[in-house]
């Protein structure tokens, strides 16, 4: 395995403990390699790289000269999590707590007995105008204890029990309130923060483990390890004369992506006809470039644990390391048709990889993600794929890098 390559991907989820801070590390990347930010209200007329930032959603495309088709490679910036309530100090016992709500489908009993910090943005009133910080708390300062099992003796019978509203407030190790804390974070008093969205997350940063070094072991492994692995096949892609190539990465999928900036709402169509306008195309040449185009929307795909092999079909198997999988549902939980999925074969098979294939046990409710969704909007053929990963939605996943390294290179073959 690259050292080069587990250490970037590393690098980039440790600078990313949130969707706003992911789409920030992109940026970055994006910017180093040449693409140019663009503003809702005004895009460029000629070709170029380029690309658009709305919260914790961010669109980059290479603009070609004669539009005819858009590739475009999806996939979402979120993870569940625990975030800050509006007004959050609270008190029990003596100790000095912090109010959390859950926020999507996290494994719950992952958050307990780990090193917690803060990170997220604020919003600052500075005169006549806001400014909007990041903010990235290094030091672990929170914690949330499990109950010792002396006074739990149940849990041997009963299992582990969590109530999220009562059992996830996190010991706060400090005494300030949170809010005169956030204003020393960001340089300024309390009463100038108008409003701020702040989370949890774990301070244990990615590793690659395993006698190969070929395992990565981190938080946010879904979707970042999507993000990161569009993201760089993006950067190695040649404009070419007719083909738009797109990398959208959305807000609030772990939600269900009802929002102005999720994969439900309409700024990927929006975006998508404003490049078409760019280039010179009118609405009917528009929706005849969306019926030619293709979306390849990636995220993550369930391993099978070795524990639980009962939990997948007998036939549908996924390894760590066993190739891309594409994942299919008659029940539509994933977008992948037979001809898509046709397509995303041939793709493998140009550069040398055999896919394997995901489809849910009958007796368990399928998963879903962003691909049936921007599909229904867009009109656009789509497959689902991803890289396989254990303990999904845990604050601690589990990959393989072999498999992100052959996502890099699908989306290269998928974008030349």
């Amino acid at each position: 395995m690259p050292q080069d390559f587990s250490s970037q991907l590393c690098r980039d989820i440790n600078a990313s403990p949130t969707p706003r801070h992911c789409v920030k590390t992109v940026k970055g990347l994006l910017t180093a390699q040449g693409f140019v930010e663009q503003k809702r209200t005004q895009f460029a007329r000629t070709p170029g790289k380029y690309f658009l930032q709305v919260g914790g959603t961010l669109m980059a495309w290479i603009q070609p000269e004669r539009l005819k088709s858009f590739s475009i490679a999806a996939a979402h910036t979120d993870s569940p999590n625990l975030r800050v309530r509006p007004q959050p100090d609270t008190e029990s016992a003596n100790c000095n707590q912090l109010g959390v709500e859950v926020y999507g489908s996290p494994l719950l009993n992952s958050w307990l007995d780990r090193d917690l910090s803060l990170a997220g943005h604020v919003i600052i009133e500075n005169g006549d105008t806001t400014t909007t910080t990041l903010v990235t708390v290094e030091e672990p300062c929170l914690h949330i204890p499990q109950l010792a099992i002396h006074l739990d003796r149940t849990i041997k019978s009963k299992g582990l029990q969590l109530d999220p509203q009562k059992h996830l407030t996190p010991m706060w190790y400090s005494d300030a309130p949170f809010r005169s804390f956030l204003a020393k974070q960001c340089d300024t008093v309390s009463e100038n923060i108008l409003s701020f969205d702040m989370q949890l997350f774990d301070t244990q940063k990615a590793s690659i483990v395993g006698l190969e070094k070929n395992i990565l072991t981190s938080s946010r492994i879904d979707n970042q390890l999507s993000v990161f692995c569009a993201t760089y096949a993006l950067l190695s892609t040649a404009p070419l004369e007719t083909v738009c190539p797109v990398a959208f990465f959305y807000d609030h999928e772990e939600v269900g992506s009802q929002s102005a900036i999720g994969a439900a709402g309409n700024l990927a169509a929006n975006t998508l006809e404003q490049i078409a306008y760019s280039c010179g195309l009118d609405r009917t040449r528009y929706l005849a470039a969306l019926a030619s185009s293709f979306l390849l929307s990636i995220d993550g795909a369930h391993a099978t644990h070795p524990n639980y092999a009962d939990k997948h079909d007998s036939q549908h198997h996924i390894a760590l390391n066993g190739g891309l999988v594409i994942k299919q549902n008659v029940n539509q939980r994933y977008a992948t048709s037979s001809e898509t999925a046709a397509y995303v074969t041939s793709l493998l098979k140009n550069i040398g990889q055999v896919p394997q294939r995901y489809s849910h046990r009958n007796d368990i409710p399928c998963g879903s993600t962003i691909g049936p969704i921007a599909s229904a909007n867009l009109a656009i053929a789509t497959a689902d794929i991803g890289v396989g990963q254990l303990a999904m939605h845990s604050i601690r996943e589990t990959a393989g890098l072999e498999d992100a390294q052959s996502l890099v290179a699908l989306c290269q073959s998928f974008w030349q």
